[in-house]
């Protein structure tokens, strides 16, 4: 985890990224059928930075392009809001939504 390097001299026009970093959640897509279930994750949730998620959600273009599209397919997508999502959990719930029919929207911290 490059994040938490010192900076010298020799390193201080060097750009630090969170690629590779364990704590980095990447949005997830699985196709099942005609249907998909997608897992939006809105923060990286790194252990070393604070921040103020409640101003985040305000101006989150991610999470204005989601609900933008949940409402103009509204009648394909299911949106759902859960701060801690584990896929295995909630495999029950969400089988039953995709013998539905319905595609799934999932938006997490």
């Amino acid at each position: 985890m490059k994040c938490r390097e010192r900076r010298t001299f020799f390193n201080i026009f060097k750009v630090f990224d969170c690629r590779g970093c364990r704590h980095l959640e990447e949005d997830e897509f699985i196709i099942i059928g005609n249907n998909n279930v997608s897992i939006y994750h809105l923060f990286e949730d790194c252990p070393h930075l604070e921040i103020d998620k409640d101003y985040l959600y305000f101006y989150s273009q991610k999470l204005k392009r989601l609900m933008l599209d949940a409402i103009i397919y509204q009648e394909e997508i299911l949106l759902i809001f859960i701060e801690e999502f584990f896929l295995e959990k909630h495999f029950d719930i969400i089988e039953k939504l995709l013998e539905v029919g319905l595609s799934i929207q999932i938006i997490t911290e």
